[in-house]
């Protein structure tokens, strides 16, 4: 590499070699950055020069690219900066709207914890502001906190990731939910009964796979008959005898007659309630504040992880 090589570099010369990388090929890349696929192709014969390493094998078609040994190291680098340039960008918004926090939450934590939180930070800092984004999933949510586009995002733990950091709010036990009158609520449960019942599930989320692998592991899978999303449809279907549940306790709706929820007393493990920010930004005070509100909210609903 030339001596003054990389003083030639500059951010939009790396962001076009990662987007190339990343899609294998110049046409999505171009698309991505809105640029001509020649001009992605000129910043990447540039970027070359200047290194005087060659990045890229190309092959005949658009997407026939591959990354020589020198090209992954330099998208190592790349990643890294950019991840930067996003910390940058979300630090500089948040001194811009310094009253607002921007903060992700899933089903149960919207329906149970949200409004709690709000009356805590009514009583405590009035000053703070919540821009609630809702999803299903964890996964967009720890996306967002990861790229600085959520200030915080509640989410499931254990959740890892180089980008973000985390802390643990509280321990959400478990309840098998049957029909109401259903005989198996005159019964203690067992894991081998549990592993007996039909039982309804959700689709794609973290925890119950969480506890799904932990019912298999012990050598009694959950017999899954049905799966779904939403927590309402959940409380439905085992109203209408479709299977039972085993739903954390937040996301339970106690004043549904259809259905009744059995204390298992930590036979099934608890799922995890953590929040999770970009490591690399430095949390505003009103982030900060949102923290220490979300603590006092969740050892009010549940014991605290010390």
């Amino acid at each position: 590499m030339k001596s003054n090589g990389l003083l030639g570099v500059e951010l939009r010369h790396l962001k076009a070699f990662e987007a190339v990388a990343r899609h294998r090929g110049f046409g999505a890349a171009a698309a991505e950055l809105g640029y001509t696929q020649s001009a992605v192709s000129q910043q990447l014969a540039y970027l070359e020069k200047q290194l005087g390493q060659r990045l890229l094998e190309r092959g005949g078609g658009s997407r026939s690219v591959r990354l020589t040994e020198p090209g992954r190291v330099v998208l190592r680098h790349a990643k890294a900066l950019a991840s930067r340039l996003d910390a940058l960008g979300a630090e500089l918004d948040g001194l811009n709207r310094v009253r607002i926090v921007r903060v992700g939450v899933f089903q149960s934590v919207g329906e149970r914890i949200v409004p709690a939180l709000l009356g805590e930070l009514a009583a405590t800092h009035p000053e703070v502001e919540l821009d609630i984004v809702e999803e299903v999933n964890c996964d967009p949510l720890e996306e967002g906190a990861a790229s600085g586009l959520l200030d915080l995002a509640f989410t499931l733990l254990p959740y890892e990731d180089p980008r973000t950091e985390t802390t643990c709010l509280m321990r959400d036990e478990h309840l098998l939910v049957v029909p109401a009158g259903h005989p198996a609520a005159d019964e203690p449960a067992t894991l081998s009964s549990l592993a007996a019942m039909p039982m309804v599930g959700y689709r794609g989320c973290r925890g119950q796979v969480q506890m799904e692998d932990r019912m298999a592991a012990a050598g009694l899978p959950l017999r899954i008959v049905r799966r779904a999303d939403g927590n309402g449809i959940m409380h439905g279907l085992v109203a209408a005898g479709e299977g039972m549940c085993l739903l954390p306790r937040l996301a339970f709706d106690p004043l549904d007659p259809r259905v009744a929820g059995i204390d298992l007393h930590g036979l099934v493990p608890p799922r995890e309630i953590g929040l999770v920010w970009q490591r690399k930004r430095r949390l505003t005070p009103a982030a900060e504040a949102v923290i220490a509100a979300a603590r006092t909210v969740c050892a009010r609903l549940a014991v605290p992880v010390a």
